[in-house]
């Protein structure tokens, strides 16, 4: 089980070090604006709020559903968002897209990358 499991098991909240990773992470993107996104392991929503003004359609999916909830209530009625309960590689979303994000994952992957 990933070391962060837990943690969110017991907080639901972000690790203080992962807050400064959506900064981080939007600043490595080449392009203004993506047409399609896919952001496996949304957490609760962070990065996904701010990846959602650069794009047309963002796919989020988080394996626990409680943290789930919390992305789905942070992104509220943005029409661009989808946020579902999913694992992968087991589901993953059909179609294009022009930007995968792997920030969470690979914060909370049980095997070094």
């Amino acid at each position: 089980m990933p070391v962060a499991i837990p943690w969110l098991k017991a907080h639901g909240d972000p690790s203080p070090n992962w807050i400064n990773t959506p900064g981080d992470s939007q600043a490595a993107l080449p392009k203004v604006r993506y047409r399609r996104a896919f952001e496996p392991g949304s957490a609760i929503g962070i990065l996904s709020e701010r990846l959602a003004s650069r794009c047309d359609e963002l796919v989020s999916i988080e394996l626990m559903p409680r943290i789930a909830e919390r992305a789905r209530v942070r992104l509220g009625s943005r029409a661009n968002v989808s946020v579902s309960v999913r694992s992968i590689p087991d589901v993953w979303p059909t179609g294009t897209f022009d930007l995968i994000v792997l920030s969470e994952v690979l914060i909370t992957s049980p095997k070094r990358v």
